[in-house]
C-alpha cells in the first residue's frame, strides 16, 4: 500500500483526545480538560498552609466545604525558594487553580488525607534544585484531582507522589522531565486523558490498582514503567515514537495490557514492549481483544520479550479487522474510514484499494473515471487494474479500450492479433478498430484488407467502386482485386469486364477474347446490360453477406454466382 505510515506531530495533536470510541472506563468528555487563557495574574509571595484556618488569614476566599472549597486562582508565583505552595495537615476543602508557579517544588501537599482537593488548569514548572524537584508532590496525601495542568521543566518528575493514594490525573501535559509521574507504594490512580512528551520516562514502583487509560506517550525516551506493581489496568492508550520501550512490566503481575495503539517505539529493537516475568496478560480475554502493534507481520502472535529466556505474546493483536488493506490504527486516526467496515462509503470497492489508487474511500465515487480510460474507478477494481493509470501494462493501449475489446489489460498483448484479421492489436487501437472483430464496420471485408488499400474500416463503404471498373469494394475484395486499379493483372481488361467474361482478374495470361473499352457511342444496351449484372452480382453477394463474415465462406459466394453465370472464373 502506498501510504505513509508515520504521522506528523500535526495529525497526532489532532486525533490524540477524539479517541471517545475505544474508552473502556467512560465516554463522556471530561467538563476540566477544558484549558482557557488567564489574561493576567497577582504576583504573590510563596504560600504556606499549615492549618485550615491559614486560607482565612491569608484571604483565599471560600469556606472549605465541599460546595465552596477554599480558593487559590490567579497568582504567580516565582520563587528560588523550595516551594511555591505548601499545604500540610488541613482537613477542609481547597482548590488551587489558574495559577503560573514555579519553584523547586511548585505545590507541596502533606499529611493531607482525608479531604478532597482540585488542582486545576495551572502551569507548574520547577527549578531543578538538588536534591530532587518535582512540578507536584502528594505525600501521604489522598483523594486528589489534578486536572487541565501544565507540567513544564527540568526536574525530576512532573507529579511525585508516595504513600498517596485514591487521585484522579486528567486531561494533563507532562514535559521534560526525568519521569513525568513518579510513584512509590501508591494505590487507586485513576489516571487518562494525559499527554507525555519528551520525557525521559513515566515510572510508577510498588504501586497497584492503578488504571491508565486514553493518555498518549509520544516521543519521549522510554514510555510507561511499572516496576513491583500489581492489578493495573492498560487500555486504550497511544505510544508512539517512543525511543526505548513503549511499556515495560518489571517485576510486576496482574497487569492487563490490552486495545493499547503501539506505533514506531523502540524502533530497531526486537519488540516495542517488555515484561520480565511474563505474568501479565497483553489482551483482554473477554473479546479476545489485543494490541495494535505497527511492528506487527499481520499473523499470528505479538512477541513481547522478558528476561526469563522466554516470551510473553499478545495472543490477539489487532491489525486490519476488516480485511481491506488498510491496518485498524490508520482507519481509525489516519484516514478516518470504518475499521470495521472494509468499504467505508458503500461504493463496492475496499477502503485500502482506493487508497493505493488514490481515490477516496468516504465519498462514492465508482462511476467516475479517474484517468479518463474509459474504464469507471469501478471497473477498474473489478479488472484488477491501476485507477491512476489509463494504461496499466504499458503496452500503449488504454485499459478501457483493452477490456471493451476483449484484450487483457494486464498483459502486454499489444503485437498480437485477437481476432486474425491480420492488424496488431495496437495498430487496430491507433486506427480505432475493434480488435475482437475483423470487420469493425461490418461491411463485409476485413478490416487489415480496407486499411492496406486506402479504403476506410470504420465506415460501410462496400458499395463504392474506387477505380470505376464495374467491381464495387465489396466484389473486389471477394475476388482479391484492387479496389484502386481498374485492372488489377495489367492485361488491358477492367476487372469487372473480366468477371463477366469467365476469365481471372488477377491473371494477366487469363483475359477475355473481346476487350471492353467503354466510349460515348456505346449502346445503352450494352452499359446497362454490363452494370446490371454488375448490380445483380452485388445484389447476391448482400443476400449471402451473413454467410462470408469470415475469409473461409467466400467459396459458398462463389459457388452460389457461378449457379447463374458458369462462365466466370474463380
Amino acid at each position: 500500500m502506498k501510504r505513509k505510515h508515520f504521522l506528523s506531530i500535526i495529525i497526532v495533536s489532532i486525533f490524540i483526545f477524539s479517541i471517545v470510541t475505544v474508552k473502556e472506563v467512560s465516554t463522556e468528555v471530561n467538563p476540566w480538560n477544558q484549558e482557557f487563557e488567564i489574561n493576567s495574574y497577582v504576583d504573590h509571595v510563596p504560600i504556606n498552609i499549615t492549618k485550615d484556618a491559614d486560607f482565612g488569614l491569608l484571604g483565599f476566599t471560600g469556606d472549605g466545604s465541599y460546595a465552596s472549597p477554599y480558593l487559590i486562582e490567579n497568582l504567580n508565583i516565582t520563587t528560588t525558594e523550595e516551594y511555591g505552595i505548601y499545604i500540610e495537615g488541613v482537613s477542609e476543602y481547597f482548590e488551587i487553580k489558574d495559577c503560573y508557579i514555579k519553584a523547586q517544588h511548585a505545590i507541596y501537599i502533606n499529611q493531607v488525607p482525608a479531604i478532597e482537593a482540585w488542582i486545576r488548569n495551572n502551569t507548574l514548572e520547577t527549578t531543578n534544585a538538588p536534591p530532587f524537584s518535582a512540578g507536584l508532590v502528594f505525600d501521604n496525601s489522598h483523594h486528589m484531582h489534578v486536572l487541565a495542568n501544565r507540567f513544564i521543566g527540568y526536574g525530576d518528575a512532573g507529579i511525585y507522589g508516595d504513600f498517596a493514594n485514591d487521585h484522579v490525573i486528567a486531561g494533563n501535559n507532562f514535559t521534560k522531565f526525568t519521569n513525568a509521574i513518579d510513584t512509590v507504594d501508591c494505590g487507586w490512580w485513576e489516571i487518562y486523558d494525559n499527554k507525555f512528551e519528551l520525557n525521559d520516562g513515566d515510572q510508577y514502583v510498588s504501586s497497584n490498582d492503578f488504571v491508565f487509560y486514553q493518555n498518549t506517550w509520544y516521543n519521549n525516551n522510554y514510555g510507561l514503567y511499572l516496576g513491583d506493581c500489581t492489578n493495573c489496568n492498560v487500555t486504550a492508550n497511544f505510544f508512539l515514537n517512543n525511543n526505548q520501550e513503549a511499556v515495560t512490566l518489571y517485576q510486576s503481575i496482574g497487569v492487563k495490557v490490552y486495545k493499547n495503539w503501539f506505533v514506531d517505539n523502540n524502533l530497531g529493537g526486537s519488540s516495542q514492549a517488555k515484561d520480565t516475568l511474563g505474568s501479565n496478560a497483553w489482551w483482554w480475554s473477554y473479546l479476545n481483544q489485543g494490541n495494535f502493534w505497527s511492528d506487527f507481520s499481520g499473523s499470528g502472535y505479538y512477541e513481547i520479550v522478558n528476561d526469563i529466556g522466554d516470551s510473553s505474546y499478545d495472543v490477539y493483536p489487532i491489525w486490519d479487522s476488516d480485511s481491506d488493506g488498510v491496518n485498524d490504527y490508520d482507519e481509525l486516526f489516519v484516514y478516518l474510514t470504518d475499521r470495521y467496515d472494509s468499504d467505508s462509503d458503500d461504493d463496492l470497492m475496499p477502503d485500502g484499494w482506493e487508497l493505493d489508487n488514490s481515490l477516496d474511500p468516504l465519498y462514492d465515487d465508482a462511476i467516475e473515471d479517474a484517468d479518463t480510460d474509459e474504464l469507471s474507478n469501478l471497473d477498474e477494481y473489478r479488472y484488477g487494474t491501476l485507477a491512476q493509470d489509463e494504461d496499466t501494462d504499458d503496452d500503449t493501449m488504454t485499459d478501457g479500450y483493452e477490456v471493451h475489446n476483449s484484450l487483457n489489460p494486464l498483459f502486454d498483448d499489444a503485437y498480437a492479433d485477437f481476432d486474425g484479421d491480420e492488424l496488431v492489436n495496437v495498430l487496430e487501437f491507433t486506427l480505432g478498430t475493434k480488435a475482437n472483430n475483423y470487420d469493425s464496420d461490418m461491411d463485409g471485408m476485413s478490416d487489415s484488407w480496407e486499411y492496406y488499400n486506402g479504403l476506410n474500416p470504420l465506415e460501410n463503404d462496400a458499395w463504392m467502386d474506387l477505380d470505376d471498373d464495374g467491381l464495387n469494394n465489396f466484389l473486389e475484395y471477394i475476388y482479391d482485386c484492387d479496389p484502386n486499379d481498374h485492372d488489377s493483372d495489367d492485361d488491358t481488361h477492367y476487372d469487372g469486364y473480366e468477371i463477366l467474361h469467365g476469365t481471372n482478374p488477377n491473371d494477366p495470361n487469363d483475359f477475355p477474347s473481346t476487350t471492353y473499352q467503354p466510349t460515348e457511342s456505346e449502346t445503352p444496351t450494352t452499359e446497362t446490360t454490363f452494370y446490371w449484372i454488375g448490380g445483380f452480382i452485388a445484389l447476391l453477394a448482400l443476400v449471402s453477406f451473413p454467410f462470408i463474415r469470415q475469409r473461409r465462406k467466400l467459396n459458398k459466394l462463389r459457388e452460389l454466382i457461378g449457379e447463374y453465370f458458369p462462365k466466370m472464373k474463380f
